[in-house]
């Protein structure tokens, strides 16, 4: 098991390099903090020169906490997979714009549906099907059809 490495300042000279009993180790070279398996695969690496750290995981990474968790960047959030599964209880999205392109098909499954918007709504399609078991109901000042 690897434990936290606390560097006290009031030392002359700090650790380089401490390894566990099954060959894990951490190090320090220059400005450079790494965590390595016992394989030598680089796990986590910071930069202290430029304040930018890396997390490497070879196989699976799984973040748990009874908590919040909180992702956070002053700039931009990139986020690539080959897939993505989410599951929640309940989500809100507070959102300025959504920019959503769908190569193939997009589907919802919903016990129910509701769209509120201030403005207009404006569906293109090259042909378009709505589909009620029961009634239809469209209600407005005017309906053009045509």
């Amino acid at each position: 098991m690897l434990h936290a490495l606390k560097i006290d300042q009031r030392e002359a000279a700090p650790v380089s390099c401490i390894e566990t009993r099954h060959g894990a180790r951490a190090e320090r070279d220059g400005d450079m903090l790494r965590v390595c398996a016992p394989d030598g695969a680089v796990l986590f690496q910071y930069d202290g020169a430029t304040g930018q750290g890396t997390l490497h995981m070879p196989k699976k990474l799984r973040l748990e906490t009874q908590g919040d968790i909180e992702m956070v960047a002053g700039g931009k959030l990139h986020m690539q997979a080959q897939e993505a599964e989410t599951q929640f209880g309940s989500l809100v999205e507070r959102i300025g714009n959504v920019y959503r392109y769908v190569k193939e098909l997009q589907q919802v499954k919903a016990g129910r549906l509701r769209s509120l918007v201030k403005g207009a709504i404006q569906l293109k399609g090259e042909r378009m099907s709505l589909l009620a078991r029961e009634d239809v109901h469209i209600d407005g000042e005017r309906i053009n059809l045509g």
